[in-house]
């Protein structure tokens, strides 16, 4: 199962194994329901292996890179057809239980996690690690990132709850100001502090951003600013579609963990528009975990490592692994 050969990896694996053979009859691994016990340890191990890839590369990634922005994994989760909600824009948890178990373990090995507005006043997340794959070492809270919002119109005024800490808001709302009138410009200044005071009470920080070309924050500046103003050196990006379509047409993103649940749903796609062209994955590995396809590839390989450019292969995670 696993590809490193060390024995601290091995060791690990070892002592998992064992001590998920004690829960079989209760139906138990760790603090995960079972499906059937043979199954359900190769999906705990199976994921376990996939988080691991998903933290080396972006360590990788991070070491090498030369960039000015923090090294970034978009993971989503979406249907046979593309969906990630249904139409009507209301939650709906696609993947399944040990697929959420390893999106939290991502989140606690990543500096920060980021969302859109629209993500935050539809599924009121909380982005933080709650339920995570059994680790190595368990000692104490586990490490928990920095919540991200992107919010170009301040929509957090309007949002009844937010349950997030510390969170860094960044919203395009001032740079939009050159065509205010005189009428509404002490209205609008004062949405800007009522916002900024929310967040502050939150523990936060409300930081002012430019425009890109269609009137949004800029998304470039952003990641820039977490990383020289917050020292956020990796970025986990959850959504929504408008935010990872942005993610991949500007080239920030350098890691893709994609679940894919076998099933129909013509809601929402996970894709607003068409690239300009396709987009390869690279490095790629497919994984089953309970019952989802989990699919991990790298994107801008070119820029750390000449190598894998055109490496488009892909390894398969299974049972018999």
């Amino acid at each position: 199962i696993l590809r490193s050969g060390s024995s601290s990896d091995f060791s690990f694996t070892l002592n998992y194994l064992l001590s998920s053979a004690t829960n079989i009859s209760s139906g138990q691994v760790g603090n995960s329901s079972l499906y059937s016990s043979k199954q359900s340890i190769m999906c705990d191990i199976s994921a376990w292996e996939v988080l691991n890839l998903a933290i080396e590369q972006i360590k990788i990634r991070a070491a090498k890179s030369k960039r000015t922005r923090p090294s970034t994994t978009i993971a989503f989760a979406q249907t046979l057809d593309g969906s990630i909600a249904p139409r009507e824009r209301c939650r709906l948890d696609i993947s399944s239980k040990c697929s959420f178990r390893l999106l939290h373990s991502l989140r606690a090995n990543h500096d920060a996690v980021l969302i859109g507005a629209n993500t935050l006043a539809i599924d009121s997340p909380r982005l933080n690690v709650r339920e995570q794959l059994p680790q190595r070492f368990q000692f104490g809270e586990p490490s928990q990132p920095r919540p991200v919002v992107v919010d170009s119109n301040l929509r957090c005024v309007d949002i009844e709850a937010i349950r997030l800490e510390r969170p860094i808001f960044f919203s395009s709302y001032l740079s939009k100001s050159i065509s205010w009138c005189d009428s509404e410009r002490e209205s609008k200044l004062q949405r800007w502090t009522t916002a900024e005071a929310r967040i502050r009470s939150l523990g936060g920080d409300l930081r002012s951003c430019g425009l890109d070309a269609e009137g949004r924050c800029d998304l470039k500046e952003c990641f820039e600013l977490l990383a020289s103003q917050y020292g956020i050196r990796t970025l986990l990006v959850e959504g929504g579609a408008g935010i990872l379509q942005s993610c991949l047409e500007l080239g920030l993103a350098d890691q893709a963990v994609v679940t894919v649940r076998p099933c129909f749903l013509g809601g929402y796609n996970s894709m607003t528009r068409q690239l300009v062209r396709p987009l390869p994955l690279q490095q790629v590995v497919a994984a089953s975990v309970g019952g989802d396809v989990v699919l991990i590839g790298q994107l801008n390989c070119d820029e750390v490592d000449e190598e894998t450019q055109g490496r488009e292969r892909v390894r398969f995670i299974t049972a018999d692994s």
